[in-house]
């Protein structure tokens, strides 16, 4: 469905309609929206998916840190990012997605990022370090650093 964001809108939508357990359907149709610069209907989305018992919450911060930042409400983003993480730290080990979060706070640099990636598995390897990079080019641009993101 490469492309075909509005009709994979339209598909969420009515799975939303008829499912119980809606989180992660509302996670995706949240990215959607993102992708698609619907930034106040991600955020409706992403609402959903949190109330809905999301079990997929550390995804979900993410997305919230993205709409916030670019809703204009970094600050805002940067201290709910902080207070999930800190949190989140009291309750279990540190984990991929917490390396990443703590990465866009600048409390774990690039290195540190591509390094806490790895894995002896290939392809969870592969998935780290295409999030990281991606992570690294979306603050470089966040930031205002346009050649740093490019590179």
């Amino acid at each position: 469905m490469q492309g075909h964001y509005q009709k994979a809108i339209e598909m969420l939508t009515k799975v939303l309609d008829t499912t119980p357990h809606r989180s992660f359907a509302y996670g995706m149709l949240a990215t959607l929206q993102y992708v698609q610069g619907d930034y106040s209907q991600a955020r409706k989305a992403l609402t959903e998916a949190q109330q809905d018992g999301a079990v997929i919450q550390d995804e979900l911060q993410l997305m919230n840190w993205v709409l916030g930042v670019k809703e204009n409400q970094r600050a805002r983003a940067d201290e709910q990012l902080r207070q999930y993480v800190q949190a989140s730290l009291r309750n279990r080990p540190r984990n991929w997605h917490l390396t990443m979060m703590l990465f866009l706070l600048g409390e774990v640099d690039e290195k540190q990022l591509l390094e806490e990636g790895f894995s002896d598995n290939a392809v969870l390897w592969k998935v780290h370090d295409c999030q990281a990079y991606y992570m690294i080019g979306m603050k470089q641009l966040i930031d205002g650093n346009m050649a740093e993101a490019k590179r």
